[in-house]
């Protein structure tokens, strides 16, 4: 990744801002828990019934973009 790829921030103004701030907060819930590593599956299932906008598959592609903007890292499955 390069400097011109990191854009931490990039999440909070995009159309799906909403679901990129919950997937975000899956993480830090996780981390409170000392899980450092979630699945899509995991992050779609920490959602809430009540707060879902999204399916497992648009929770993957928000992963990807997280991973692609420098927010989070992917690990090797």
């Amino acid at each position: 990744m390069t400097s011109a790829d990191y854009a931490p921030f990039a999440h909070l103004t995009t159309p799906n801002a909403p679901l990129y701030r919950q997937v975000m907060r899956a993480f830090l819930a996780a981390k409170k828990r000392f899980a450092v590593h979630l699945r899509p599956e995991e992050v779609y299932a920490s959602l809430g019934a009540g707060s879902r906008t999204a399916d497992v598959e648009a929770v993957t592609q928000a992963l990807d973009k997280l991973v692609e903007w420098g927010n989070l890292r992917a690990a090797p499955g």
